[in-house]
């Protein structure tokens, strides 16, 4: 996507800083959130912050871009790709069926065959499911 739409963008006229407030300042958020509401590029700025966003946590999303708080970004990602084409797997080779498996695919550069990709989901789920025990007995 080149980046010749950002010429027509509407917030160009404000203050960069108008765009990233502090993540508790609605006020601040809707602000910005009305500038984008009225942006005649306001799609191709979502579609180029996703595209640049596409691998990043969470936390590495920052400011309102293309009519979106980094939270609403990361919901349609995570939406974007749960509903997304069928997942494509690899083939499974020597070792395949665990977690180590999958990071092996991964430093091959290879997609992750079906079983290490399950392993890795049951894996990261254990480790959520284990924090979040971890932080309930702290609290």
């Amino acid at each position: 996507m080149t980046t010749e739409w950002w010429i027509d963008a509407e917030c160009r006229q404000y203050d960069p800083e108008l765009f990233y407030p502090d993540p508790s300042d609605k006020e601040g958020t809707d602000e910005a959130l009305a500038v984008c509401r009225v942006c005649p590029v306001v799609e191709q700025c979502l579609q180029e912050t996703m595209r640049i966003e596409a691998s990043s946590h969470a936390a590495g999303r920052h400011g309102i871009r293309g009519g979106q708080t980094p939270t609403d970004r990361a919901n349609v990602y995570r939406n974007t790709r749960s509903t997304g084409p069928e997942r494509q797997y690899g083939t499974p080779v020597k070792g395949c069926g665990d977690a180590a498996g999958y990071q092996r695919h991964r430093r091959a550069g290879t997609l992750p065959c079906q079983g290490c990709f399950e392993a890795e989901a049951a894996r990261g789920k254990a480790v959520k499911a284990a924090r979040a025990a971890q932080q309930e007995l702290a609290a």
